[in-house]
């Protein structure tokens, strides 16, 4: 076993190892189905008055809110040769370090390595700027990683997405956030969580009507 599925294999049952063959070479495909949190979100939310509630209670957390759902990507890179196992292993580490023991500045280090590695992979940007806004609170500097992840992956709906959550919920930056989402919606039309977040967002605007359509959109997505 090499460190990367070491890593992983540390998390016991709530990671899932699958070992597949492809071109003749032993490909190790890791799918972490959680890393702190669990992928079990409702959808329910019917209007405005649910999704209010739903809000309120904290019960829609978006995955691309969270460092630990972007490493499943990082792991899919790592096996198909695109990025390098030595930078998986780094944001592997970084994301552990901050879901399970709350070491923020340790797994910061970690992506700022994997960074080096690698000064071109986006996601490592995405990662370690959802690591600034929800570990450290420093959005400015969040928002400057996650330009850079767009930068690199114009065509990122969850780069896009995340953003907009940024300015959303770190900084009140309603209009900005609106206009991530938008981008967001464009790139992914059938992105739920794009569109229950602009609603979000107009009802903080005091635009009932379109946050309403934006709900009704959730719940025809995500029945």
């Amino acid at each position: 076993m090499n460190e990367l599925s070491a890593i992983a294999a540390q998390k016991g049952g709530r990671i899932v190892m699958k070992v597949s063959r492809r071109t003749g070479i032993l490909a190790l495909v890791v799918f972490l189905l959680t890393i702190g949190f669990s992928y079990d979100r409702s959808f329910a939310v019917h209007a405005l008055v649910e999704g209010l509630d739903y809000t309120s209670q904290g019960k829609f957390d978006e995955p691309f809110d969270e460092p630990a759902t972007e490493i499943l990507k990082v792991i899919e890179d790592a096996t198909d040769k695109k990025i390098k196992n030595e930078t998986a292993i780094h944001l592997l580490r970084g994301v552990v370090l901050y879901t399970t023991k709350g070491h923020v500045d340790e797994a910061i280090a970690e992506y700022n390595r994997a960074i080096k590695l690698n000064p071109n992979y986006a996601k490592a940007y995405l990662i370690r700027g959802l690591t600034y806004a929800r570990g450290k609170g420093q959005y400015d500097q969040a928002i400057s990683d996650i330009n850079k992840a767009i930068e690199l992956s114009p065509s990122s709906a969850e780069a896009y997405l995340t953003r907009g959550l940024t300015y959303a919920r770190g900084k009140g930056q309603y209009d900005q956030a609106i206009s991530d989402y938008n981008k967001a919606i464009a790139l992914n039309p059938s992105s739920a969580k794009a569109h229950y977040n602009r609603g979000i967002a107009y009802v903080e605007k005091g635009e009932l009507d379109p946050a309403i359509a934006d709900f009704n959109k959730t719940l025809e997505l995500n029945p």
